[in-house]
């Protein structure tokens, strides 16, 4: 899924709360992911685990799965940023395919890579094609994505793209591009978790050492706007207690915008999380106001599930 969103007016951070979150381009930006860095190269002996979490260098969540047996890539789901030369800004999010054969045709959501199969060193370099309606244009996405995976089950690697906006008449409008976007991830049973949330977007968990605390949460989430348009955030929360395998909170976050109004955030957010599994559910309401206090602009995610697994 594939959206451009309307532009937004700058924020102020104010943090008042302890589930920190993080927004991109104009919005919130009050946290820090402490997901652990990949471990020194070397000569290694592989015996990873199947699915990776972590994030890209925009804070947004990355989630990478490995087939039975680990030794090919099966998907990836990232959300992106991306800068366009009409002025647009186009946040994305993408569920990449890895098939050993290029399909004869690439229906719109559809995301395709070949050669998912790690070398020797564990690694995978692989292009892409994609197709995507955006509103009255319809675009053609061009992506490359390499990595590559520890025997300490960290992965790192990177990610690029172009979007070739095209009206109906068949003319380019605008080119949009994400340079060169990076992503760390690790394996860990019982305390990193990756899967997607029902609006199919990347959901990641991180738990403490001793499984007490989510100290990460990194999400996607998609709200539709009154009076028009609609957002695609990739959000970081951080720092819920887990008690009898349950965690969860309701709270706010505001800052100042624009104008002298105000900008705030409702979440409602629970889970809980086994060995091998996870799953909850979370809402987001946003919410503008003028200088009197009149409401101007809100979004709404409606009740998102999601699930996760780890391992």
């Amino acid at each position: 899924m594939i959206r451009i969103l309307p532009m937004t007016r700058g924020v102020a951070v104010i943090a008042s709360q302890i589930h920190m979150a993080r927004f991109s381009g104009a919005m919130l930006s009050l946290a820090v992911l402490a997901l652990s860095p990949a471990a020194a190269a070397g000569a290694e002996k592989l015996t990873p685990g199947l699915v990776y979490g972590g994030k890209t260098n925009q804070d947004s969540p990355f989630v990478l799965k490995l087939r039975r047996g680990g030794r090919s890539v099966d998907h990836a789901a990232i959300i992106i940023s991306a800068n366009c030369s009409d002025g647009r800004t186009l946040q994305a999010s993408e569920t990449l395919t890895f098939e050993d054969d290029s399909p004869s045709f690439i229906g719109q959501g559809q995301h395709f890579f070949a050669n998912g199969k790690l070398s020797k060193r564990h690694a995978f370099n692989s292009a892409g094609l994609g197709s995507e309606r955006f509103g009255e244009n319809s675009g053609a996405v061009t992506e490359k994505i390499k990595g590559r995976i520890k025997s300490n089950g960290a992965a790192s690697g990177t990610y690029s793209a172009t979007v070739a906006l095209i009206d109906n008449q068949g003319a380019k409008v605008a080119t949009c591009n994400t340079g060169i976007l990076r992503w760390t991830a690790r394996s860990a049973q019982g305390h990193i978790y990756a899967g997607s949330t029902s609006q199919d977007q990347p959901v990641v968990i991180e738990l403490d050492k001793r499984r007490k605390m989510v100290t990460d949460l990194l999400v996607g989430w998609g709200a539709a706007c009154t009076p028009s348009g609609s957002w695609l955030i990739g959000d970081h929360l951080v720092r819920f207690p887990i008690s009898v395998g349950r965690f969860g909170d309701a709270f706010r976050q505001s800052g100042d915008i624009d104008g002298g109004g105000k900008r705030s955030f409702a979440y409602a957010i629970s889970g809980r999380v086994g060995k091998t599994k996870a799953s909850g559910r979370l809402s987001v309401n946003v919410n503008d106001t003028d200088v009197t206090g009149a409401a101007t602009f809100t979004c709404r995610t409606g009740s998102v599930t999601w699930s996760a697994t780890s391992g």
